[in-house]
Parts: C-alpha cells; structure tokens; sequence
C-alpha cells in the first residue's frame, strides 16, 4: 500500500511538472534527446566541415576518387599550341599528375576532374566564356578552369581511366589587369560517390575543398621548335 502512494504521488507530481511546460520547452527537450542519442552512435557527421589540410608540391594527395600530384603553377599569354585560343589576359597554367583510385570500377568524367581543381590568391580570375567587359567575379575560389589539357600533346582531356597516370595542365584565365600573384594556393576538392537525387544513378557529387597547396609562379616559356 506504502509504495503504491508513493507511486501514485510520483506520478501526480510528473502530470502537474509536464502540465506546467510550454511547447518551447518540450521543442527543446526533444533536440536534446536526439543530439545525445546521436553521441551514443558517433555524433552528427561533421567530417565535411573541418578545414582542408595542407600540404607540399611534389607529394601525392589521396583526394576522392583521385590521387594528384601538384607540380607547379606558371602564367603565361601564349601556349605556343594553336589548340589553345588567346587568353582574355593570360593564363594560369596549373600542371598536375592525376590517376583515378584502384578500387573505382568505372572511369570518372572529365566534369569530375573539371571540378578538382580551384584557385586562391590570384584576383582577376573569369570563368570559360568570360568576354571583356563582362564583370569579374568576386570569388575567385568559385571560377571554374577554362580548359583542361594533357600535358602530352595539348589536346583536351578526356574521361579518366582507373589504373592510368595523365600529365593534365588545368588552365584558369586571369584578365590583364590584374598583377600576376607571386604564389598561389591550389585548392583541391574531394566528391562523394552517392546515388542522385534526381535520376537515382549513382555518380561523384558533393565538392568538397580537402587539401590546399601554395605554389610559386613561374614564367610560362613555350617549348623551343626542333633544330633541323
């Protein structure tokens, strides 16, 4: 008889303490429970917020689905390569090594590749159909290359292989009135292989800025015609 009044009283007290809460209360109660419940299965997935590493030229970078090897960074206004259209200004001409991971089945699309490679440190950057005239953007982080070459022989980079090296030169155009930076940082970004929203095909989405390079610049000299 003793513990069921206790239980009975236990009980009115819980009825009269929850009567007495707003929806604000129970609102924030609820969060709480669902951000502790998450730590007990290792937290909120925060892995995509933390800041991009750094590091070195001349190392390989293990950025998903890629490994890439920065090697230097030149500007220059002619290419030597009739392929190659005259600048708006000149050119950044970022040369990289770039291999797809050897568990990837498939090989990536050169629009993955499109998307690897940002700029920072550099103003008067404009995206491929940049006319003058045409206002520069404020973010040169956000401007996409306007060409993606083989180191080979010029031509336009393709879809990337799985278990193939390519020498690829990302080219990012910068207008005339800008200075030509000292140094720049290479921004590389990682995707995430997820099925779309859209068509429910699974591709790379989700760019992400992983590992960021700073890299001298150099002066860009066309190869030297052949002696007869």
């Amino acid at each position: 008889m003793g513990s069921g009044g206790r239980g009975s009283r236990v009980l009115s007290g819980a009825r009269t303490w929850a009567a007495g809460r707003s929806y604000r209360e129970y609102g924030v109660g609820l969060v709480l429970v669902v951000l502790l419940g998450s730590g007990a299965f290792g937290g909120l997935d925060d892995s995509r917020d933390e800041p991009p590493a750094t590091a070195p030229t001349g190392r390989s970078l293990a950025v998903e689905p890629f490994r890439v090897t920065v090697e230097r960074v030149r500007a220059g206004t002619d290419l030597g390569v009739a392929s190659v259209p005259k600048p708006v200004g000149r050119y950044l001409l970022v040369s990289l090594k770039v291999s797809v991971r050897d568990d990837v089945e498939s090989s990536v699309p050169w629009q993955t590749l499109r998307d690897l490679v940002r700029l920072e440190g550099a103003d008067g950057l404009v995206g491929p159909y940049h006319r003058d005239g045409d206002e520069v953007p404020a973010r040169p982080a956000e401007v996409v290359p306007t060409q993606l070459l083989s180191g080979d022989d010029a031509e336009g980079m393709g879809d990337i292989a799985p278990g193939l090296t390519y020498p690829v030169v990302v080219l990012f155009q910068q207008v005339s009135s800008a200075s030509v930076p000292d140094e720049v940082t290479v921004v590389l970004n990682r995707h995430q292989w997820r099925q779309s929203n859209v068509d429910e095909d699974f591709a790379w989405f989700d760019t992400t800025p992983a590992v960021r390079v700073t890299v001298p610049v150099t002066e860009f000299a066309p190869a030297p015609e052949p002696s007869s």
